[in-house]
């Protein structure tokens, strides 16, 4: 498990890395573009995502689930590797098509010329094979990778970007760290994959057709989520859509935090199964919904008592609303948790995609016939309601195609610590909000995050947690290194 642990630090760096990049380069980019060269140039970027949605066809996460299978098989490793490669580029050709297709007849003339620079993701896509180094549990490749990416994209933007008419070359910047990045992965994966193999269309075939599983539920969350704020804004206002995104995108980079252990665990678990190694699969699905429950418990809880002041604190006044409806969307952590668990780290490892893909197409349609009702009586807090009553959906029907094969009682069972540091959290949360008066929000929040989190910790390691003391002798392997 030692390597589990670093993995798991490697990809939690990662994360923190993605949140922390744009905090550094949006502010600047903003006051040289202005806000419609701005628009223009992340109109033609989400246009060119859908095109590369398709590209990527669930490749990311099947690719990282094949590889793992067949760790231990150099054979079956590169015949794998390769097999999914040429399905990536027959994708892509395809979807080159479909955009040359769109330039050509369909797209607007004001945006060509951002279109054509932002078409490059698809070749950044087609290159990236970071799902060989996860599948193998390499996850130290992909994040020295990464890193240097984005520490070249931050400083070139500040070097290259320092007028309006930069937008192309800002663009470009945004994809060719990434396809160099890519590149540079190349290098070392050669050593594990050799040389390209013969094309089998019968491999190529069977693995699109179980790609697509994986798809699906992509397109659905896709969906979902896009739809969500077009029926908001329809039956309500635009404004009440800058609410509702501004309190969505604090919630997923939390979520994506607590989460980032299960697509550590998902290659581990998928080698596991090949070997048909089922007890330690129970194992480790326990041990991972532990540590993930623990984590999700402080942020969950001290969100709901800051949570309207951290919205003030980091978006203005004027998105108080948002407050609320971060309030209500911060609940879906702990859901997330459990359907992470079951989906990513159960079912698609043991080959089960189509319930996963099931529960969340589900969930999409629930969550459609949902929002208009809760949209019109609550606006941007329905929203996010809706939200959360989708998730609570996803998650049931996930624990009902698991129910004969995993003791569903232990995501409801926990240890007698955890409830009491909960307790004795909310206490100090009731009390700090009831009697801290103080006018500065970030010192505000930071007071009260810092007392509730350490009364949460340190209850549960006196009460000798399991999880609190592997939190403690993960932090003393680090340090001692």
């Amino acid at each position: 498990m030692k390597k589990v642990k670093l993995n798991f630090l490697y990809n939690t760096a990662y994360q923190i890395l993605i949140i922390i990049t744009p905090l550094i380069t949006a502010p600047y980019i903003a006051r040289i573009f202005g806000a419609t060269i701005y628009g223009n140039a992340s109109y033609s970027n989400s246009v060119l995502n859908i095109f590369n949605l398709f590209a990527a066809y669930g490749i990311m996460t099947f690719g990282q689930k094949q590889i793992a299978r067949y760790q231990d098989d150099e054979r079956n490793t590169k015949e794998s590797f390769w097999s999914i490669m040429y399905l990536k580029l027959f994708l892509t050709l395809v979807v080159i098509s479909a955009f040359t297709i769109y330039y050509l007849f369909f797209a607007n003339p004001l945006y060509k010329s951002y279109y054509i620079m932002s078409s490059s993701v698809l070749f950044a896509t087609l290159t990236d094979i970071s799902w060989l180094f996860m599948g193998l549990e390499k996850f130290s490749y992909t994040f020295w990778r990464n890193f240097f990416v984005r520490l070249f994209f931050v400083g070139m933007v500040f070097v290259v970007i320092q007028e309006k008419g930069d937008v192309f070359k800002y663009i470009f910047l945004m994809y060719l760290g990434n396809t160099l990045g890519n590149l540079a992965l190349w290098f070392r994966a050669l050593k594990f994959v050799g040389k390209p193999k013969r094309i089998k269309i019968l491999k190529i075939k069977e693995y699109f057709l179980e790609a697509t599983w994986l798809f699906l539920p992509t397109i659905a969350i896709t969906v979902y989520l896009t739809i969500d704020q077009v029926i908001l804004g329809y039956l309500t206002s635009k404004k009440e859509v800058g609410y509702f995104v501004q309190a969505d995108s604090i919630v997923r980079i939390l979520s994506t935090l607590v989460t980032s252990l299960g697509t550590v665990l998902m290659p581990r678990i998928a080698n596991l199964f090949q070997k048909n190694k089922m007890e330690q699969i129970d194992s480790i699905v326990k041990r991972s919904y532990d540590v993930m429950l623990y984590i999700s418990i402080p942020i969950t809880l001290v969100m709901i008592f800051v949570g309207q002041r951290f919205v003030i604190f980091f978006y203005g006044v004027s998105f108080y609303n948002s407050g609320m409806v971060l309030i209500i969307e911060i609940l879906t952590i702990p859901v997330v948790v459990i359907s992470n668990v079951i989906g990513i780290q159960y079912l698609v490892p043991l080959n089960r995609t189509k319930e996963f893909s099931m529960s969340t197409m589900f969930g999409a349609v629930a969550n459609i016939m949902i929002l208009p009702v809760l949209a019109v009586l609550m606006k941007s807090s329905g929203a996010a309601l809706a939200l959360l009553i989708t998730e609570l959906i996803v998650t049931g029907m996930q624990l009902y195609f698991v129910k004969n094969t995993i003791n569903i009682w232990i995501f409801l069972k926990q240890d007698r610590s955890v409830y009491s540091g909960i307790i004795l959290m909310l206490f100090v949360l009731i009390l700090s909000v009831i009697s801290i008066r103080i006018p500065n929000d970030f010192a505000f929040i930071v007071m009260v995050s810092t007392v509730a989190v350490s009364t949460y910790f340190f209850t549960t390691l006196y009460l000798k947690n399991s999880t609190a003391i592997l939190v403690i002798n993960t932090l003393k392997g680090v340090f001692k290194k």
